[in-house]
């Protein structure tokens, strides 16, 4: 199966290390499958190894289960002096929680993490199955959760000129490395989306006769009102956002156990870009931020419970 990737070994270890092949259809099954076993990731890669409708060989299968098992976790090395990093280690899935396989045992089950994500962005995929990445990323990252949202109203196109391509570039330029502290990127990220905003929203200004430009502007529109940028970056504001993009509170939960401390940086870095670069490409100045989300419900109602004491107060 092994899918091809714009990482090089000069941004991403994996390519430096034994095995590459299979790991990189393990991170891959990851990212279409979402949380899973070692076991559905095995059955995913040999399906799409195999001709349609094939059974999978059990030998085989549990050959490969058993390869992802040791790419996961960390490895003594032929000379036993130091160990190899595993996947789990070098913070590239995490285990998000364990199942009842069929033997009924419990079994521990993996996600990938920010670095993760990005390391995904680099697969070629095809547009079904970027949408599928893009839909189980935004479990555990905000970044992605926007970018998923913004998917859903405008199009795949959109999303790759203004998200996808700008990081592919920066991959290819080695910008950034993901063996090195990833929080380190957010500003170069940042910088690369709002160039992309820049520059094509300036292209729908200069020519905004053409009907493609206008649907084109009218995604920008959407863009910046999904942008919830805040000139000053606030716990109320974080907490506001989790809010909106995990309505439920199963999702919540997910999020808030298997997210990257540093999360909501990156999303507030891309957010500010963004919304610089667009009201510079205009030429009007940039305005006070306008695109407010509501407060979450428990902060709501620990306002509303303390303005309730006070009025309680001032009538005693």
């Amino acid at each position: 199966m092994v899918q091809s990737n714009y990482h090089t070994k000069n941004t991403s270890d994996i390519f430096r290390k034994k095995r590459k092949e299979n790991t990189l259809d393990l991170i891959y099954g990851l990212s279409i499958l979402g949380p899973s076993t070692t076991s559905e990731i095995t059955k995913f890669t040999l399906q799409n190894r195999l001709p349609k409708h094939s059974k999978i060989p059990y030998r085989e299968s549990q050959t490969l289960t058993g390869i992802y098992y040791n790419l996961i976790r960390d490895r003594p090395k032929n000379n036993y002096n130091g160990k190899i990093l595993g996947l789990l280690s070098s913070e590239y899935i995490r285990k998000t929680n364990t199942k009842i396989n069929k033997k009924q045992k419990e079994i521990p089950v993996y996600f990938l993490t920010q670095k993760g994500h990005f390391f995904s962005i680099g697969f070629d995929f095809k547009k079904n199955d970027f949408t599928l990445f893009l839909k189980y990323a935004s479990k555990n990252n905000l970044f992605f959760a926007y970018m998923n949202s913004i998917n859903e109203k405008t199009s795949g196109q959109f999303i790759d000129d203004i998200f996808i391509k700008p990081i592919l570039k920066l991959i290819l330029e080695q910008k950034f490395d993901l063996d090195n502290d990833f929080n380190f990127y957010f500003v170069n990220i940042a910088q690369a989306i709002g160039n992309s905003v820049y520059i094509e929203s300036s292209k729908i200004l200069e020519k905004n006769n053409s009907k493609k430009l206008k649907e084109k502007m009218k995604y920008f529109q959407t863009l910046i009102d999904n942008t919830f940028y805040n000139d000053i970056f606030s716990y109320e504001w974080e907490e506001s956002l989790i809010e909106h993009y995990y309505p439920k509170d199963s999702d919540q939960d997910f999020y808030r156990k298997n997210r990257d401390e540093s999360d909501s940086q990156l999303i507030y870095a891309v957010f500010r870009a963004i919304y610089s670069a667009y009201y510079n490409a205009l030429g009007f100045g940039i305005p006070k931020p306008k695109n407010k989300i509501p407060l979450p419900r428990w902060l709501k109602e620990h306002r509303r419970r303390k303005k309730g004491l006070k009025n309680k107060k001032i009538r005693i």
